[in-house]
């Protein structure tokens, strides 16, 4: 049985499953590098042939869904100010408190400073930057022994690509440009700037560019799908082929461009298509925002507290409850009370 895309509505309960399997990919896939210091020792990277990490996989099906329910945001028409306010309510203040503790308490904890050496520190205090996007990797004396360096946060560097993202929708959306009588006009534009990027980067050596590309580009199609999705059939069928597809596209060394032109589909399809999947579990909320911030910084002390270096598997075991307990409880605390407070206020 097929139905439209357009017919779903509300919040998908697979969508918060999906997410929360992404934000898990994300621990698994940095415990290999910050265990070992090296990412090619991913199962996922070496089964891809060098294509892609657990990663970047899971941080292009967070970008995807995200450009999907910020543009179908805008069928509520709001105003700048309502749209900026609602997007930094649901970022800032989990990543605000995740900084916070980071310098308040795994500092203290794991440096190798005194701590009137680490307060007096500068570093200290510039590691807020983070809160605003600033990013800055190093706290005094932390983690200086862990084999992949003093890193802190590294998770940290896809939020101010996906908050640019955020703007380059209002702009499309304040422009007229997200409709579907219109949004075919930035296709190719889309097309000919991601070619351009990639020829860039081949030539100059800067991956990075081509790093980011790739979840933008996913934002971009979580865009399209919101804004045809009238014209989008969830089929089981299709589902299936475009899952072939994918696969097909990975063999040939082509991953990324088979996650863009089929995967996506899936994805879709089985957040909005499918019977949704343990209702009680997920209506209790989307931790996997709070897992992706605090993950990082909790893998980095594991580590620590075992010397510097351990079995990426053993890391895998150990952290991910941790971060998960922990996710729970910022969930709820800061990101659900925060949002209420921001509903309430608003509605008055």
């Amino acid at each position: 049985m097929s139905t439209k895309l357009s017919e779903a509505h509300g919040m998908s309960h697979n969508l918060h499953f999906l997410r929360f399997v992404a934000a898990i990919l994300v621990i698994m896939s940095h415990s290999f590098v910050l265990s070992t210091g090296d990412f090619e020792k991913e199962w996922f990277y070496r089964g891809s042939g060098g294509q892609i990490t657990m990663g970047a996989f899971a941080v292009a099906i967070f970008f995807l869904y995200s450009g999907f329910l910020i543009a179908r945001s805008f069928s509520k028409k709001p105003t700048v100010k309502e749209f900026l306010m609602g997007r930094c309510v649901r970022i800032f203040p989990v990543l605000i408190v995740t900084v916070m503790l980071s310098i308040g308490v795994l500092g203290p904890l794991f440096t190798g400073f005194s701590l009137k050496e680490y307060f007096s520190n500068a570093q200290t205090y510039k590691y807020m930057l983070n809160s605003i996007f600033l990013l800055q990797h190093n706290l005094p004396g932390v983690f200086e022994q862990n084999v992949y360096a003093a890193t802190i946060n590294g998770a940290l560097w896809t939020l101010p690509v996906e908050f640019s993202c955020y703007i380059l929708c209002l702009v499309l959306y304040k422009t007229g440009l997200l409709q579907k009588e219109k949004m075919w006009i930035t296709i190719p534009i889309v097309i000919g700037g991601s070619i351009g990027i990639c020829i860039v980067a081949s030539k100059t050596g800067i991956e990075m560019l081509t790093t980011v590309l790739f979840p933008m580009i996913c934002f971009y199609m979580g865009i399209l799908y919101e804004v045809y999705k009238e014209m989008i059939i969830l089929d089981s069928k299709i589902f299936v082929a475009s899952i072939v597809l994918f696969g097909i596209a990975s063999v040939c060394g082509f991953l990324k461009v088979g996650f863009v032109l089929f995967l996506n589909y899936s994805l879709i399809y089985f957040a909005f298509g499918c019977k949704d999947m343990c209702k009680r579990v997920w209506k209790s909320g989307n931790w996997s925002y709070a897992m992706y911030l605090c993950g990082f910084p909790i893998q980095q002390a594991i580590i620590s507290i075992y010397g510097g270096e351990m079995n990426p598997y053993m890391n895998i075991l150990i952290s991910i409850p941790i971060i998960i307990v922990v996710s729970i409880i910022l969930y709820g605390f800061v990101e659900k009370k925060v949002t209420e407070l921001y509903k309430i206020k608003g509605n008055k």
